[in-house]
């Protein structure tokens, strides 16, 4: 996701946007590489001499450059907020728009409270660039404004929600079926996740690791359900209109 994310602002983005993901990127291969390399020195000291240094780095070899260190100064949990309500609606717009087939449509970014929507606004350009061509425009809604209609949507989280603009341009009874097939099989995996999250001694028996990647299972599968819910929604709506 994250290669994903910077080829689209490499194409798409402002010279601000391409330069700093041009960073970001060498900066990820550069530390990469350090991490791995006593676990494979072959393929990294060749890839890493492919790597052009940075001005004032004169490091003959990755054997002698210095290993990656976790430093908290560099931690900017409100930038990371910003980064996952980017990401998180960019990602719901691509899904809308892949799973219609929209083609130049219309997305609405609606956010829950104040402080998400001061990102959402201060980070339109980013989520344009990463929603893909298929949308021609954005508008990031407040949290007084009323829902959009005539769309599908993509709960982000809590505190975000995506619309698209499908009035006029899907068979409305069809995609009521389509949606009503999709709920119920992620209401089906939903309550398979729940057994096995409450199965007897789930969680002195399992890995933490394990417990997570369940525990993201559910999380995923209560929101799909949601998705096709309010989707239903709407599309009901359109019916009545019609």
């Amino acid at each position: 996701m994250f290669i994903e994310n910077s080829k689209a602002i490499l194409q798409d983005g402002t010279e601000t946007e391409k330069r700093s993901a041009l960073d970001t990127l060498y900066t990820v291969l550069d530390t990469a590489l350090r991490m791995l390399h006593p676990f494979m020195p072959f393929v990294t000291e060749e890839l890493w001499q492919r790597l052009p240094r940075r001005p004032g780095d004169k490091t003959p070899s990755i054997t002698v450059s210095s290993y990656p260190e976790y430093d908290t100064k560099l931690d900017d949990p409100e930038a990371e907020a910003a980064y996952d309500i980017v990401l998180g609606t960019s990602k719901g717009i691509r899904s809308l728009t892949s799973e219609y087939r929209i083609d130049q449509g219309f997305a609405f970014v609606q956010a829950s409270d104040k402080a998400t929507h001061e990102i959402a606004a201060n980070e339109l350009q980013a989520i344009r660039s990463l929603a893909g061509k298929g949308i021609s425009s954005i508008k990031v809604l407040s949290p007084t404004d009323a829902n959009p209609t005539g769309c599908a949507v993509y709960v982000v989280s809590s505190a975000v929600a995506v619309f698209l603009e499908v009035r006029g341009r899907v068979d409305v009874n069809e995609e009521i079926s389509k949606a009503k097939v999709k709920m119920q099989k992620a209401a089906d995996m939903a309550k398979k996740q729940r057994k096995v999250l409450d199965a007897e001694d789930f969680q002195t028996k399992v890995s933490e690791a394990v417990q997570e990647d369940e525990r993201k299972k559910l999380t995923e599968a209560l929101a799909a359900q949601e998705n096709y819910e309010r989707s239903i929604q709407q599309f009901e709506k359109l019916k009545l209109e019609a």
